[in-house]
């Protein structure tokens, strides 16, 4: 941000980034919209030393929370749609046991592709599955500090490579193909843990459960299809001995409810 971005830190908030510094004991702050058609670098920044400056931030506070509600309103009911150029560029299946009943809890990282002529960020993955497979996403990675692949959460290894490898949650960064060519490097990796429930444990033992793909908020507020190769799964469950899973039996071209 303006060239001072590494001196200060932030968290995601709402539709945008809050971001903070010290400038020497007095704390200095600022909001960086993602969404609702405004552009980064709107909002105030300013101390909370002083009366004048705690009225500024009194104001500050409102407007942001009235800033959260309309925008996060506006983002949840657009219309999801597919990107060309940006999805999944692999399929992940991993295997997990089924143990006095319960199905185990298996986690992939599959590699985010974007093949447009713009980098983007991801402000939010919401992640689609048949029924009887609970999903989440817990993070992305660079996969320069090791990725997971496919395999058993409950797998010390597994674990050790999620917790080492994971880079954070929100944004996601998704640099163009052409970008990352030039630097050498892979790109983000979403990771999403997987596991059979329900119903969907007795189907794990028929054959594979499967991940169909993920709407995705980018920072602007669009929400965007992403699966692998046009509409197949991206992702799926399956027993250790079981038979491969095919990404293509299940394909979803266009979001699901659509």
């Amino acid at each position: 941000m303006r060239g001072d971005r590494a001196v200060w830190f932030g968290r995601v908030v709402g539709p945008g980034y809050f971001w903070y510094r010290y400038d020497g004991n007095h704390p200095i702050f600022r909001y960086e919209y993602w969404s609702c058609g405004l552009q980064p670098w709107v909002f105030w920044r300013g101390t909370l030393v002083g009366s004048g400056a705690m009225i500024r931030h009194v104001l500050t506070v409102v407007t942001v929370v009235t800033a959260l509600v309309s925008c996060t309103s506006s983002s949840s009911s657009a219309q999801v749609t597919p990107l060309e150029g940006v999805g999944f560029a692999a399929f992940a299946a991993a295997p997990t046991d089924i143990r006095d009943g319960e199905a185990e809890t298996g986690v992939i990282s599959i590699l985010a592709a974007n093949h447009s002529d713009s980098p983007l960020r991801i402000t939010k993955v919401v992640p689609q599955a048949e029924a009887g497979l609970e999903v989440k996403y817990i993070g992305y990675a660079s996969c320069l500090r090791g990725c997971v692949g496919s395999g058993g959460l409950d797998e010390p290894s597994n674990a050790e490579l999620v917790r080492t490898g994971r880079d954070g949650l929100y944004p996601v960064p998704l640099k163009t193909r052409k970008a990352l060519d030039k630097e050498g490097r892979s790109g983000s990796s979403l990771i999403f843990t997987l596991r059979a429930v329900g119903e969907g444990v007795e189907a794990l033992r028929q054959g594979c459960l499967y991940l169909k793909g993920a709407v995705v908020t980018l920072a602007g507020g669009r929400r965007v299809w992403m699966t692998f190769d046009d509409g197949a799964a991206i992702g799926a469950v399956k027993l250790p001995h079981g038979r491969p899973c095919d990404s293509h039996a299940v394909s979803t071209p266009t979001p699901p409810g659509t």
